[in-house]
């Protein structure tokens, strides 16, 4: 992963899942796993 959130950005997010929705999917499914 080259792109990593060192904290919570203004857009930052919405950037992320906008250019790899299907990534940002994954990765909300992980959290929700793990949370």
């Amino acid at each position: 992963m080259s792109e990593v959130n060192t904290g919570p950005r203004p857009g930052g997010w919405t950037r992320f899942v906008t250019a790899r929705p299907r990534l940002s999917l994954l990765v909300a499914l992980v959290i929700t796993a793990l949370a």
